[in-house]
This record gives structure tokens, C-alpha cells and sequence, in this order.
């Protein structure tokens, strides 16, 4: 169905220099992928559909969610392969409180999409924690934490190894402090680390994080 899509989610992130828009920066930073094969180019209309479907989400209630349902599935008829459309899709499915759902379109999109499976793993992992499926949780958070040390190892790029410490410190805090504090101590220049470190490990409340799925 889905088979060898690669992309990124056009990121619609605002930029600023304040705390917090430096955190939303940090946050598009780190959702960048470095794509190993070409891209699938999608039509403007399959964007647009997706782009307004996402936008009717912000509103919260129901209705708008089962009307974005309906731009998503006319999407996916116009291109089954358009996987953005089932991501939001299992987005909305979480929202409605249909887990079942949406972790099969999740656990879909893992298989058959290679370079989204760290965003993929990290999802499905909360899932599982937030109903107390320990061993499928930690399964995927290992997988994104595999995922991220060998993005780092490809690219060099010291923010995948920030998201590696950060799932490692969802499964245990202690041995994920170690792993940021030592970035910290190998890269004293990078005055970005200190502010990950608070929010991404300091402020995080992982029970919070899963409340609001």
C-alpha cells in the first residue's frame, strides 16, 4: 500500500528568537530527516487536501476531526500511496480515542516507510506506554533510540544523538542524563545543548506527554 515512500512532513513550525520559539526551532531541527533514497514527489492537490485536513484539527472537536476524515479519504483515493494523509489519519484516530486504529496504520506506515520510522517508533511507543503495554513500549523506544545513533553515525549531526539520550531517559532518567551531560561536556561550544537539557529532559513530564495523546 505503501511501499517505498520516503519523505519529510512539510514543516510549518514559525521561527523566532525568543526561548520559546528557539525550543519550536529546535524541535523542526531535530524532525528533519536526511532522506537515504529519492524522493516521491506529491501533487499540490494531495498537499493542499492533507494541509486542510491538518488545519481542521486544530479545532478540537469532533466534527472537525470526521470532516478531515473525509479530505483524507479523498486523498487516499486520489493516491494510496500518499502516507501523510494515513499519519494524519492516525493522528485524528488518537484524538477520537480509537487506539486500536490508529496503531495499525502506525505500525503500517513503520513497515513499509522506511526513513519515517523514527517519528513512527517514537509514536507507537507512547501508545503502547500509555496503556500499559510495557514490553511493546520499550520495544519501539529502542528502535528509535537504534534509529537515531545510526542517523548520527551517517551524518555526524549531534542533535539525533540529543533524541537518542532524550528516548533513553524515557526508559531510564538516570542513564539518559548521563548521555546529554556528556554531550555537553564533549561539545562546550554548542549553547544549544543546555536549553535541550531543560526542557527535553529537566521539564519533560513523559505521564503528561501520554495524558495528551
Amino acid at each position: 500500500m505503501l511501499s517505498g515512500l520516503i519523505s519529510c512532513k512539510y514543516d510549518k513550525t514559525p521561527e523566532g528568537n525568543n526561548y520559546s520559539d528557539k525550543k519550536e526551532n529546535a524541535k523542526k531541527e531535530f524532525s528533519k530527516q536526511d532522506n537515504q533514497t529519492p524522493l516521491k514527489i506529491f501533487s499540490d492537490e494531495l498537499i493542499d487536501l492533507d494541509n486542510q485536513a491538518t488545519l481542521l484539527t486544530y479545532r478540537g472537536d469532533k466534527e472537525s476531526y470526521y470532516d478531515a476524515l473525509e479530505l483524507l479519504n479523498k486523498a487516499i483515493q486520489l493516491d494510496s500511496t500518499f502516507f501523510y494523509a494515513y499519519e494524519t489519519k492516525a493522528y485524528i484516530y488518537t484524538k477520537l480515542g480509537k487506539y486500536d486504529e490508529a496503531i495499525e496504520i502506525y505500525e503500517q506506515i513503520a513497515k513499509e516507510v522506511k526513513n519515517y520510522q523514527i517519528e513512527v517508533y517514537s509514536i507507537l511507543g507512547k501508545l503502547y506506554d500509555k496503556f500499559g503495554e510495557k514490553t511493546l513500549a520499550i520495544n519501539n523506544y529502542e528502535k528509535t533510540v537504534e534509529f537515531y545513533h545510526e542517523q548520527y553515525k551517517r551524518t555526524g549531526k549531534v542533535f539525533y544523538l540529543v533524541y537518542m539520550a532524550h528516548y533513553t531517559f524515557i526508559m531510564d532518567q538516570e542513564k539518559g542524563l548521563e548521555i546529554i551531560d556528556s554531550l555537553i561536556e564533549a561539545y562546550p561550544l554548542d549553547k544549544d545543548l543546555p536549553m535541550y537539557r531543560q526542557y527535553k529532559f529537566i521539564e519533560y513530564n513523559h505521564q503528561k506527554v501520554l495524558d495528551n495523546l
